[in-house]
């Protein structure tokens, strides 16, 4: 909890997540502040209902042993480490634990599958500038999205079927599948970022492997500030299909590879409580991959297919 204040300030001084006007930016750290200050108490409340923190760096430290495991036994002499964007481990703690381990290049492996300047680019700036700041001059290269990557939609499939699988017989024929990756500002897409055209590509590569259920949907969460985001907004959306008559919905948390605040409160708490009250008789959500093996295999067919043969035995 004591992490909450920290991580809001870190995140609202990235101006590749908030954008304040020109002549703004000279107080963005001010404001920063401002915002982190009053915010803490609404967010920490949050934090509470889902058990006082965020599992999403353990859980993340997990993923990268496994990683890291999975590519040794391929022959691939990989050391893998976690660099988190506005928390501890950072990026120059990622650094220092690779230039300790004497690697001869890095490979950037987003968790972020669909690329926006204000995830993976931010991301990617800051390990940059880190580098830089370690005055290392080691290559770096950077897989910048796989949304559309084979194992990755396979992976996403078999678990909307599990998820699936728990509907009660009767209803699966009437469930919708509600799509809820993560938004960005409207204007962000506007300028060209291509955030919602590759969450776009993986919605259409998904939703025709379900014909079984009454209708997909895509919808985007997580709003922050007065100024519009991509539409439409989840939370909106599954009050207006309540609103229709939907007796069943499971939400798949696109885009979102761990359980944090998120999942665990916005997709199972706050849209299960708009779904059943208004009048649902099921609700389920697709589960995260978090650290599981099958999804430790994925990503390291990412690194595989762009690992310069040198490193391999």
């Amino acid at each position: 909890m004591e992490a909450i204040r920290p991580f809001l300030l870190n995140l609202f001084s990235d101006n590749d997540i908030i954008q304040f006007p020109r002549f703004m930016r000279p107080w963005q750290g001010t404001l920063a502040r401002r915002i982190a200050e009053k915010r803490t108490p609404y967010i920490g409340e949050r934090y509470k209902e889902i058990g006082g923190g965020s599992p999403i760096v353990p859980t993340t430290l997990r993923l990268a042993a496994n990683v890291e495991k999975d590519l040794k036994a391929r022959g691939i002499d990989a050391r893998v480490v976690t660099a988190m964007r506005y928390c501890e481990p950072t990026a120059t703690t990622a650094l220092k634990e690779l230039k300790a381990a004497g690697v001869r290049e890095i490979l950037l492996v987003t968790l972020y599958p669909h690329f926006s300047r204000s995830t993976t680019g931010s991301s990617a700036k800051d390990f940059h500038l880190a580098r830089k700041a370690l005055g290392w001059k080691v290559p770096v290269r950077l897989i910048p999205a796989w949304g559309t990557d084979p194992g990755y939609l396979a992976l996403t499939e078999r678990d909307i079927r599990e998820a699936l699988a728990k509907v009660p017989k009767d209803l699966l024929p009437r469930t919708h599948l509600v799509f809820s990756p993560h938004g960005i500002p409207q204007r962000y897409a506007d300028g060209g970022d291509p955030y919602g055209d590759q969450v776009r590509e993986s919605y259409d590569a998904l939703r025709a492997r379900f014909p079984e259920v009454a209708g997909t949907h895509l919808c985007f969460q997580s709003k922050v500030g007065p100024l519009p985001w991509l539409k439409p907004y989840t939370d909106e959306y599954v009050g207006n299909l309540m609103l229709t008559g939907v007796e069943s919905i499971v939400t798949v948390p696109l885009g979102f590879v761990s359980d944090h605040i998120e999942t665990l409160y916005d997709m199972d708490i706050n849209f299960r409580t708009i779904a059943l009250e208004g009048g649902a008789r099921h609700y389920g959500r697709v589960r995260a991959f978090n650290d599981d093996p099958a999804f430790a295999r994925v990503l390291s067919d990412l690194v595989q297919r762009q690992v310069s043969p040198t490193l391999r035995r």
